[in-house]
C-alpha cells in the first residue's frame, strides 16, 4: 500500500510547481507528500537565486551520496514522481531506484511537437561533438545508453503518466509491463477550474511570454540565447504596436511564470503585465502572439485565433524549428516580426477547428481520458493497489 509520495525533481522546486504538483490534492487523498530537488547535485555548475517555497517536505540535495542513499532505501510504500531525464550523467538515480523496494513513474503530459529538422540539427551537433576532443567519452556514454536497461541493472518504469497520443517521445526503462496512465497537460487543470468561469471576452491581445532571452535553462543546458535581449524587446514593441493598430485591441503580457523582470528595464515599454494568470488572460483574449509555448494549450483549448511570431535572427536555430512546428499544428506559418510584410489579417484572424481538434488529441488529452484534475486521477489509480 502506497502511503508516501515523492517528487524527485531535477529542476529547482518553486511555488508555482507546489500548484502544478497537486500537492494538496494528493495530501486529501491521504498521501505524505515530499519534495526531493536533486538539481544541485545533478547541475553542481549551475545555481540560480529563487524563493524556496516554505513547504516542510522539501529536501534540497547538494551531495551525491546522500542523495543516492536516501533513494537506496526507499520501500514498497513509497512512490516516486521521477522527473529527472534518462541519459549517462543521471543513470546513479535510475540505479538507486533500482536498489530501492519503491516503483516509479515519469512523465510525459507536457509534451511538445519536435520538428525533424530539430531532429536533423541535433545528429549535426553529436556528430560535431563526436569529433571534439570529447569525442572518445561520448561515444562511450552514448553506446552505455543504448544497451537494453535490464543489463545496466536498471528497472523498468511502473508508470507512464500520459497526455496526448503523440507524447511518448523520451527516452526511458520501459517494459511490456509498465502502465501508461493517460491523464492530460498540467494546463488542462487549469482549464478545467477556468472554462466555467463567467467570462466576456475583452479587447487584448495577450503574449504569452517565454523570458527569451534570459531564461534560465540556457544556462543550466550551457546555450547560448538565440538573440541578444535589447533587439528581441525592440522588434516586440514595435510588432506590438502595429497589432494594436491594425486590430484596435491593447497587447498584454502574460509573463513567463519563470521571468523575473522587477529589477530590468522596461522591456515591455509600459505594457502591463500579469503573471500566474495566462489562462484567464487567453480566455477573456480575441487574440494570442506568442513562439512555442506549453502555455499555447489555452490558445487550443479556449479556441483562439493566434499569431506566431519569428524573427531573422532565429533562422537556423532550435528555436525557429520549434515556431514553426507548432505553427503548423495550428494551422499557421509563423509571421517574421523584424521584417516588412504583408499580413493576411484575416486568415490570422481565423481558428481551424480541423488542426486544433488534431493537436488537442495529439499533446493535450486524449478523447477517452477523464475530465479529472490530473493528481486525483493519479491518485484514483494509487489507491487501487498493483
Amino acid at each position: 500500500m502506497i502511503e508516501r509520495i515523492i517528487f524527485l525533481l531535477e529542476g529547482y522546486f518553486s511555488q508555482r510547481d507546489y500548484q502544478r504538483f497537486g500537492i494538496e490534492t494528493l495530501r486529501e487523498n491521504g498521501f505524505h507528500v515530499e519534495v526531493w530537488d536533486m538539481t544541485p547535485v545533478l547541475y553542481n555548475r549551475y545555481s540560480r537565486s529563487y524563493s524556496i517555497p516554505d513547504y516542510h517536505g522539501l529536501s534540497i540535495f547538494d551531495d551525491r551520496r546522500q542523495a543516492y542513499g536516501r533513494l537506496s532505501d526507499l520501500t514498497n510504500s513509497d512512490f516516486v514522481v521521477n522527473f529527472v531525464s534518462y541519459y549517462f550523467d543521471n543513470l546513479w538515480v535510475y540505479s538507486a531506484l533500482s536498489k530501492s523496494s519503491a516503483r516509479y513513474a515519469v512523465f510525459c503530459a507536457n509534451a511538445l511537437p519536435v520538428a525533424e529538422e530539430f531532429r536533423f540539427l541535433r545528429k549535426k551537433e553529436v556528430l560535431k561533438d563526436l569529433f571534439s576532443m570529447k569525442s572518445t567519452t561520448l561515444l562511450l556514454k552514448r553506446a552505455y545508453m543504448r544497451a537494453p536497461f535490464q543489463f545496466l541493472g536498471i528497472k523498468p518504469v511502473s508508470f507512464v503518466f500520459a497526455g496526448g497520443n503523440k507524447c511518448m517521445q523520451y527516452h526511458y526503462p520501459i517494459s511490456k509491463d509498465t502502465e501508461v496512465l493517460w491523464i492530460h497537460t498540467l494546463d488542462y487543470d487549469i482549464y478545467l477550474k477556468e472554462k466555467n468561469r463567467n467570462c466576456t471576452e475583452r479587447d487584448i491581445a495577450v503574449f504569452i511570454d517565454e523570458f527569451m532571452p534570459f531564461h534560465h535553462e540556457y544556462a543550466m543546458f550551457k546555450l547560448d540565447p538565440p538573440i541578444e535581449a535589447e533587439r528581441y524587446f525592440t522588434i516586440l514593441d514595435r510588432f506590438f504596436e502595429s497589432v494594436e493598430k491594425r486590430t484596435g485591441y491593447e497587447v498584454v503580457i502574460a509573463e513567463c511564470p519563470e521571468a523575473d523582470y522587477e529589477d530590468a528595464p522596461d522591456y515591455f515599454r509600459g505594457r502591463k503585465r500579469f503573471k500566474g494568470q495566462t489562462g484567464s488572460l487567453v480566455h477573456e483574449s480575441k487574440l494570442v502572439l506568442g513562439h512555442y509555448s506549453t502555455a499555447l494549450n489555452f490558445v487550443n483549448l479556449f479556441q483562439k485565433p493566434i499569431i506566431f511570431m519569428s524573427c531573422s535572427d532565429f533562422r537556423k536555430k532550435a528555436v525557429e524549428y520549434h515556431i514553426q512546428e507548432m505553427a503548423k499544428w495550428f494551422g499557421k506559418s509563423p509571421i517574421f516580426i523584424d521584417e516588412v510584410q504583408d499580413i493576411n489579417w484575416g486568415l490570422e484572424l481565423k481558428v481551424s477547428k480541423e488542426h486544433y481538434d488534431d493537436y488537442r488529441n495529439s499533446y493535450i488529452k486524449t478523447e477517452h481520458s477523464q475530465d479529472l484534475p490530473f493528481w486525483q486521477i493519479v491518485a484514483n489509480r494509487l489507491k487501487k493497489g498493483f
